[in-house]
């Protein structure tokens, strides 16, 4: 079980702490980016009254990431698949941990919201539309990707590069 002295949590989940205080017990939905997102950070928050989404890369310790990256995704764009983890750690969280594709694979984890259908991402890209043509122009066109409400939330609030 996780203690709730600082040293024993990574670098970012005690900057994320330590950020979000002063919204403790509100039920606030926290997204974060990879340098704060952790399966630690998730419940020290949930154990705050916070709630969380937060992108998966590196610090996956205790993350499904070997299960979730061999799941085969034959939809492509829009595919999704998670798995839920209840009284993983703590008492009363349920963790979601899940795949997302857009370009490429995407995995969060969450304490909050779902893999159900959300409103879909729209993108503008230059494309070759015409592929029976050699050497076809490349035309802009709209791409419309299936997202689940989970990464819209996500993508609603944390979209960006370094944005406050």
């Amino acid at each position: 079980m996780l203690s709730l002295l600082s040293d024993s949590f990574l670098h970012g989940c005690n900057v994320l702490y330590d950020l979000v205080r002063p919204w403790a017990n509100t039920g606030c939905v926290v997204v974060a980016d990879s340098y704060f997102a952790s399966v630690q950070a998730a419940v020290r928050l949930y154990r705050i009254g916070l709630r969380f989404i937060g992108t998966v890369k590196t610090a996956t310790k205790q993350f499904p990431m070997a299960y979730l990256g061999t799941i085969v995704m034959n939809e492509g764009r829009g595919d999704r698949h998670g798995v839920i983890s209840r009284d993983a750690e703590a008492a009363g969280v349920s963790l979601m941990a899940y795949c997302w594709v857009d370009r490429d694979r995407r995995y969060f984890i969450s304490t909050c919201s779902s893999l159900a259908p959300g409103n879909p991402c729209l993108r503008w890209r230059w494309t070759q539309a015409d592929r029976t043509t050699f050497n076809a122009p490349p035309v802009y066109m709209e791409i419309m990707v299936q997202q689940p409400q989970a990464c819209e939330t996500y993508y609603s609030a944390c979209g960006r590069i370094d944005q406050h």
